[in-house]
């Protein structure tokens, strides 16, 4: 058996949110003693915190989370190590050094260390990956990309008017799911591992929280 690394930054109030979307509300509607039991009433976007992008993200006609198998959720992947800095691109030499075991995965964790700024100003000043890397791991038959950052595509500060998101479009146009804001990846590193990312089973989801957890395999 191999161990087991929980990959998810947990959802409470105050928290990174995506530029333009709402903040989390989190209120006990009941509390012990005046009432039986504690009750919480959770409100936050479907794309808030470690959470899984569906094709219906960006297009019209696209599966949502809840269509797809839930197999896709589990399976091999390999975390590919990158020195991160702000606002620098994830290249195809990058990921060339690691093509046999991403080609033998169906998961690509892009591992840049970002995520020690979740919850401060630099984590909106991301690296990014670059169109050709993205369109090099579609051809390695990945389905799915994980990332420890709030969006694959340029920082929305790089990008304000959003009209241009080609590593999305790239992914998810191709069938690839992406997850996005994992939390640090540092001990797993280098290394092939199982992939359990589960999204909230939720109607028509263009995206959803997910709980993301990785075993390591060798």
């Amino acid at each position: 058996m191999g161990t087991m690394h929980d990959l998810t930054h947990p959802l409470e109030p105050g928290m990174t949110v995506t530029p333009g979307l709402p903040p989390p509300r989190f209120e006990q509607v009941w509390r012990i003693p005046e009432q039986m039991a504690n009750v919480t009433y959770y409100s936050f976007s479907s794309h808030l915190g470690t959470h899984m992008d569906a094709p219906l993200h960006y297009y019209a006609d696209g599966a949502s989370l809840d269509e797809l198998d839930f197999r896709r959720f589990k399976g091999d992947g390999f975390v590919v190590p990158v020195q991160g800095t702000a606002r620098r691109p994830v290249t195809v030499d990058d990921v060339a050094p690691y093509r046999d075991e991403l080609a033998a995965a169906q998961f690509a964790l892009i591992s840049t260390g970002w995520a020690r700024h979740f919850g401060t100003p630099e984590y909106r000043e991301h690296p990014y990956l670059e169109v050709d890397t993205a369109q090099t791991l579609v051809e390695l038959g990945i389905t799915c990309v994980i990332l420890d950052t709030m969006t694959p595509d340029l920082p929305l500060a790089a990008n304000p008017d959003r009209k241009d998101r080609p590593v999305h479009s790239t992914l998810l146009g191709n069938d690839v799911l992406i997850v996005e804001n994992a939390a640090s990846m540092a001990e797993v590193e280098g290394r092939r591992v199982t992939v359990m990312a589960f999204p909230i089973r939720i109607e028509r989801s263009d995206g959803a929280p997910i709980r993301l957890v990785v075993e390591t395999r060798d």
